[in-house]
């Protein structure tokens, strides 16, 4: 079997949602598979993507061109993401790669790649929109994320009604789906829920160094955000924790200056930019995530229950996720937030079953093997 991956933008990092579902693609893909190559757009070096070049047969990159003059037609309704995708130099490559290769399956990852759909030739032709409309946050009387928001989803709107034209679409819940439907499309969606590599996140065997509660994530963007600073203020201070020998750790990419700030109160400790994050993961009694903002299914979440972990959270953090009481402590309130601290960090039984239940049931339900079999059968 042959698959060609092509992409708007090369990912540069495993800690972008879009990055890592490709990332997590593609490793156990390339076990099941003959031939994987995979297009895109960005600027450097080849060494710049040592792990595509590592999972894939061959790497094809071209340099994209300024689209700044779209701008103000971005504002005024007109389909940005197309011209964000439209390239002449890669509409070319893609035409001769589809030529030479007779690939079973294509996959089309991200919003603007489906421009490229009349140039491409496969037995089966798949849009993946894994950044889906279900996946915006959306912060309470943030004038400026309100209006981000209202025109994406106006892009978005105008780039799904031309998915008619694929085989498939790859969405990640039935929300998603439910939002693709009412812009127009009818062509075949399938539903795969965002999944973990389990060979790469899992138990470590390690007996846990530090009493810590942890939160995970990208900590320039505005939910993760408004969750650490509810972590802190909310929870951790007025719980005491720091006099009953428990840190609270907050690890992630780009934190804010707010988000820095928060290592000068006693007892919480902020790591920047690791370049893995699962002995951190690994290292915590407890994962904490009290998302008040943002939807969609979160990876950190996943990470950390294929790891092990016992997760507290409220609804919002599990959104996606079926049945998070099966695993975990679901809250309504700081307060309960706190109890579930209190009671974990007293109960060495209950945080292994819990944390055992997370194991499987990533193993059961979101396992990036699971998925990729999923897709590789639509051909």
């Amino acid at each position: 079997m042959k698959v060609l991956f092509v992409l708007n933008k090369i990912p540069e990092n495993e800690f972008d949602g879009l990055a890592r579902w490709f990332f997590n693609a593609i490793k156990p893909m390339r076990n099941l598979v003959d031939i994987i190559h995979v297009a895109g757009q960005d600027f450097g070096t080849r060494e710049k993507f040592t792990k595509i070049i590592q999972y894939s047969d061959q790497l094809f990159i071209v340099s994209p061109i300024s689209h700044t003059q779209y701008r103000y037609k971005w504002f005024a309704g007109w389909d940005y993401a197309k011209f964000r995708s439209y390239n002449p130099v890669f509409t070319q490559l893609l035409r001769k790669l589809c030529d030479e290769n007779s690939y079973d399956l294509i996959i089309l990852v991200g919003h603007g790649t489906h421009v490229n759909l009349p140039y491409l030739k496969a037995k089966h032709i798949m849009v993946a929109p894994l950044d889906a409309p279900s996946g915006m946050s959306s912060m309470p009387g943030n004038l400026l994320a309100y209006t981000k928001k209202i025109l994406n989803n106006v892009v978005i709107q105008q780039s799904e009604r031309s998915y008619n034209s694929a085989d498939s679409v790859l969405v990640v819940s039935e929300k998603d789906k439910e939002i693709l439907r009412e812009a127009g499309v009818i062509t075949k969606i399938i539903i795969n829920p965002i999944s973990v590599d389990t060979k790469e996140f899992f138990p470590q065997n390690s007996q846990v160094q530090k009493q810590s509660i942890l939160f995970t994530g990208v900590l320039n963007f505005q939910p993760n955000i408004d969750a650490v600073k509810h972590l802190v203020n909310d929870i951790f201070i007025p719980g005491e924790f720091h006099a009953k020998g428990i840190i609270c750790s907050v690890a992630g990419r780009n934190p804010s200056k707010i988000i820095k700030d928060f290592n000068k109160i006693k007892g919480v400790e902020i790591f920047e930019d690791l370049p893995d994050l699962r002995p951190i993961i690994s290292n915590s009694l407890i994962y904490v995530a009290p998302m008040r903002t943002g939807l969609g299914m979160k990876y950190k979440i996943l990470e950390a229950m294929a790891m092990g972990k016992p997760i507290i959270g409220y609804p919002l953090t599990f959104n996606g996720i079926k049945n998070p009481e099966h695993f975990a402590l679901v809250c309504q309130s700081s307060h309960e937030i706190i109890d579930a601290i209190n009671r974990l960090s007293q109960d060495l039984s209950l945080r292994n079953d819990l944390g055992g239940k997370a194991r499987s049931f990533v193993e059961n339900y979101y396992s990036m093997e699971q998925s990729i079999k999923t897709i590789l059968g639509q051909t």
